[in-house]
């Protein structure tokens, strides 16, 4: 049977986790679930990019006019231009992807949790339930993006320039909010999906356990990163370019999204889940 042909059909109700399995190490149950599910990431991936191509080609658009918007810093921190067309329009499309990452969490976590699931009718369901405060969530991050590159840049530059540490302050602060905002990111989509939550009940727990997971957040941070970093250079490496290929079509979202929601759904599950019920 095709690839595609599973589209429209759900993964059935199977036999259920056995006790076995669930005592399986951490690393055991990532991989057998991964192989087990890799056609169906590969489909939630190919869903996923319905919307992203267009987006990542309105960004190219954006990135190649030839338009010029900058700002000039200050003496105090070193003065020269600062290229804003660059750093905050041409992402700004980024921000219409936010609804679809609903569909993506939402398969992504049943497939952590061994659950049937119908990838395409799913997928565009979590959109429709999930994607006003998916969106919500994406435009905050593109604010807090803004205020805190902005901020983070000047502070360093003047640093830089004074050495004073009435600028290492400030800057240390950026880069712990923007740490514990990306931490939240592990969360929140999971909290979305999983809870009948108000958007600010869901950001609150999402930054608690940001905090309160800091060694986990830390491990998702390393290996996202390290796989970005992949599939960034490895066309410069030859031999690798075909991998580098195969693993930006076919899983560029879905395994950094099953990732995470392996690593970050125990959490959830120890303080959450045990005493608050799951939505459907």
């Amino acid at each position: 049977m095709s690839l595609f042909s599973h589209f429209f059909t759900n993964d059935g109700p199977g036999p259920g986790i056995k006790r076995e399995q669930v005592s399986k190490p951490a690393p055991v149950r990532f991989f057998t679930i991964l192989f087990r599910k890799f056609g169906k990431l590969v489909q939630a991936n190919l869903i996923f990019f319905l919307p992203f191509i267009p987006v990542v080609c309105l960004a190219a658009v954006l990135f190649f006019l030839p338009m010029e918007w900058t700002l000039r810093l200050p003496e105090q921190a070193g003065g020269g231009l600062l290229d804003l067309w660059g750093l905050y329009v041409v992402p700004l499309p980024l921000l219409a992807l936010s609804p679809f990452c609903a569909g993506l969490t939402y398969v992504t976590r049943n497939f952590v949790q061994e659950r049937p699931v119908f990838i395409w009718w799913d997928f565009w369901r979590a959109v429709r339930l999930n994607g006003k405060m998916f969106f919500l969530n994406g435009c905050l991050l593109y604010v807090a993006y803004a205020l805190l590159s902005l901020s983070g840049i000047y502070y360093y530059r003047s640093y830089t320039v004074t050495q004073s540490w009435l600028c290492a302050i400030p800057l240390c602060f950026c880069v712990a909010l923007g740490a514990i905002l990306l931490f939240a990111q592990y969360y929140l989509p999971l909290l979305l999906v999983a809870f009948e939550l108000r958007f600010w009940q869901a950001y609150r727990n999402a930054c608690i356990f940001a905090l309160s997971a800091f060694g986990r957040n830390l491990l998702i941070s390393v290996v996202l990163a390290c796989y970005f970093l992949f599939l960034f250079l490895a066309p410069g490496f030859g031999f690798t370019l075909v991998l580098a290929l195969l693993l930006g079509v076919f899983l560029l979202a879905s395994l950094p999204s099953y990732f995470v929601n392996f690593v970050a759904y125990p959490v959830l599950d120890r303080y959450l889940i045990r005493i608050r019920p799951l939505r459907k």
